[in-house]
């Protein structure tokens, strides 16, 4: 039975960007940005509806891997297609397209990767939009914070990828959509310790900022004419029906409200089943309301990164895949459709073209060719060559010229708040001693004159002169705090610390 989790929000203020005239604010997660305009249009479904193409466990032709699931996502008619674009490793591209293909290991930045001929040759092709899973160096490497140079080699780095495609495919009518990968996945609350999560949400706070900063920069310095790039933040757990899922922090709540991305994103497979697909809504309302208005896409920026079914789900992994199993796979799939474009997502992308799931005991090395029996099913065109009732069903959506509610970006919509990250910038450090029942704060470029500490919940607990080395907080119950320290220039800075 799935879980019911209820959420506790690990609510908090980014040390950059706080108002200066905000002496009491609790965290709100609003937005910083202008009013926003009316973004809703209409467009074909064909520029909505994409399909993903990497890791899959086998292959048809001696093209290089990407391009042949390329190739095979245009042949299907959509004009949307997400791909892994990623630096984690000196294999991670070579592990995403493995067949007849020799990726480079020294890739030393995504520009570098962009300029591959490998993706020069995707880029050239008739797509509309890009959705890439930009990953700098990896998944998760912020867990222990973030310093201001550490933001800004990942400002710099998003900024020259930015340049470079605004500039490279300038009237081209070209989107690119640069996300990260799914964050709770890449948070992992459950498996930190209580005391070091304000770390590893403070991080990932500052790392999806940086990257919005890099690609806000390059979009002010470059004309863009016609061609977009926007950046996205991914999130994969959101109530209701989270499965099994064994912690109460998500970055839904502790995250997303505090940053600034052009765009945010479900990775949603809660949604599958029969009878789940209608909760689709209820998740989609929830990330609108936590993510701040953009101005590029206005106050539905939510798109819907990652959706699908596995063919084997509701009947028998020992049955050979048939007519059944396929429309089971295409009623979940068309009912996730159906929701997610009557809420009006910019985009909802498929996975994926060709199966990348191994059934238990299954084993894969690279270069193997998989057979149906080994795979679970996620794919529009299976091992054996045979097409999918859905991949029918989607050239049929595709050629109909259906037209489906969405939202259109505005160009040259900036957000207002101060992006520019400095070396130098006063950082709160929080130590907790929690055998004294106190707390050391350390600010390294200015003295701190005195502190609010407010829980989850918005309910001020202390307020106090600060003496110069510690704050008792034995009088705190346990549990996650927020800490607003007032410094002797009258800056506020902030953090969050965890009372055992």
């Amino acid at each position: 039975m799935l879980k019911q989790i209820f959420i506790i929000s690990c609510a908090y203020i980014l040390l950059v960007g706080f108002k200066e005239n905000n002496e009491t604010d609790t965290p709100k997660g609003m937005s910083d940005y202008e009013d926003v305009q009316d973004h809703e249009i209409q467009k074909p479904i064909s520029e909505v509806l994409g399909v993903t193409h990497v890791g899959g466990k086998y292959h048809f032709t001696n093209k290089t891997f990407l391009k042949e699931g390329a190739d095979t996502i245009k042949y299907l008619g959509t004009k949307v297609i997400k791909l892994w674009f990623s630096r984690t490793s000196s294999t991670s591209m070579q592990d995403a397209y493995y067949y007849n293909s020799t990726w480079p290991t020294n890739i030393r930045s995504l520009k570098e990767l962009a300029q591959t001929n490998y993706f020069m040759e995707i880029f050239s092709m008739p797509f509309k939009t890009f959705v890439l899973e930009a990953m700098d160096v990896s998944a998760s490497y912020w867990k222990n914070g973030m310093t201001p140079n550490e933001q800004l080699a990942v400002q710099s780095e998003f900024y020259e990828l930015t340049k470079y495609l605004l500039e490279t495919y300038k009237n081209l009518g070209k989107t690119f959509i640069l996300q990260n990968w799914e964050g709770d996945n890449a948070l992992n609350a459950e498996l930190i310790a209580p005391e070091n999560l304000h770390l590893a949400i403070d991080g990932m706070t500052k790392w999806c900022n940086a990257r919005q900063d890099g690609v806000t920069k390059a979009r002010k310095e470059v004309v863009t004419n016609d061609v977009t790039v926007a950046h996205c933040f991914e999130m994969n757990f959101v109530l209701p029906n989270l499965e099994n899922v064994n912690t109460n922090v998500f970055v839904v709540d502790s995250v997303v409200p505090y940053t600034y991305s052009d765009l945010y994103s479900l990775s949603s497979w809660g949604t599958r089943l029969p009878g789940e697909e209608k909760n689709l809504t209820e998740k989609l309302n929830y990330i609108a309301a936590k993510a701040p208005d953009s101005n590029m896409y206005g106050s539905k920026n939510v798109m819907l990164g990652e959706f699908g079914q596995y063919e084997i789900s509701g009947w028998d992994p020992a049955v050979p895949f048939n007519s059944t199993s396929g429309n089971l796979q295409k009623t979940s799939v068309s009912n996730q459709i159906k929701y997610a474009t009557e809420w009006g997502v910019p985009y909802l992308i498929y996975w994926e073209i060709f199966c990348n799931g191994l059934r238990a005991d299954v084993t894969y090395n690279p270069g193997d060719n998989l057979t149906n029996n080994q795979l679970k099913g996620v794919w529009l065109i299976r091992a054996d060559g045979t097409y999918t009732p859905t991949w029918n069903y989607f050239r049929t959506l595709f050629s109909s010229n259906l037209l489906v509610k969405t939202q259109r970006p505005i160009e040259n919509q900036t957000p207002t708040h101060n992006t520019e990250i400095k070396p130098d910038q006063n950082i709160l450090k929080i130590i907790s001693k929690h055998e004294q029942g106190t707390i050391e704060l350390y600010c390294e470029h200015k003295k701190i004159e005195s502190v609010l500490i407010y829980d989850i919940t918005g309910l001020l607990c202390l307020n106090s002169v600060f003496n110069g080395s510690t704050v008792d907080v034995s009088n705190l119950s346990k549990g996650l705090y927020i800490l607003f320290a007032t410094l002797e220039n009258k800056e506020k800075i902030s953090d969050i610390f965890f009372r055992q």
